[in-house]
């Protein structure tokens, strides 16, 4: 159709921080606690984001973006500065700077104001679109659907054969058939 469409696929998101997330609930679960770790997720706010913070490689599956052979690792350790705070504000300190990189490798000149976020994590973790908002100095906006990628192939494999609609009206029916 002529059209070209720059993209950057399985960048890593859920199934990454369950990693590393499973390792406080299970530390949790051996010592009886009671923590709710998606709890203390959205209980973070901008003025916890310390300096310093430890590095999360999310590049744990082979085929995620970064993925590189080493199969995650956490580095930028301090002593002193290690609990749970740091490792949670850490860890989403990563996600959100994958993201970054992303951004910049897709716009390198920052010709654009605006950035749709999808999926699960933005919605289940405010800070996420805080704080992409902060560093990337535009806009950031959650996509109207959590599911973008399913509608977008949905929408696009009715495209030839609804001709005559709108794309707009497609990705709404869409949506209204995947309830």
């Amino acid at each position: 159709e002529g059209e070209y469409l720059q993209c950057v696929t399985h960048i890593p998101s859920g199934r990454a921080l369950n990693c590393f997330l499973a390792l406080i609930e299970s530390v949790n679960k051996a010592g009886k606690g009671k923590l709710d770790i998606w709890d203390e997720l959205l209980r973070l706010n901008q003025q916890d984001i310390p300096s310093g913070l430890p590095s999360f490689d999310l590049g744990l599956f082979e085929g995620a973006w970064g993925y590189d052979g080493t199969m995650g690792k956490i580095s930028g350790i301090r002593e002193g500065h290690w609990n749970l705070q740091t490792y949670l504000i850490g860890m989403i300190s990563s996600y959100v700077e994958q993201y970054k990189r992303v951004i910049e490798t897709l716009d390198p000149n920052e010709e654009l104001s605006q950035c749709i976020l999808s999926g699960g994590l933005p919605r289940r973790i405010p800070i996420i679109l805080m704080w992409l908002t902060k560093i990337l100095k535009r806009s950031v906006i959650l996509s109207r659907f959590e599911e973008e990628t399913l509608v977008g192939l949905a929408t696009l494999s009715l495209k030839k054969e609804c001709a005559d609609k709108s794309l707009d009206s497609l990705i709404c029916s869409v949506h209204e058939n995947m309830r």
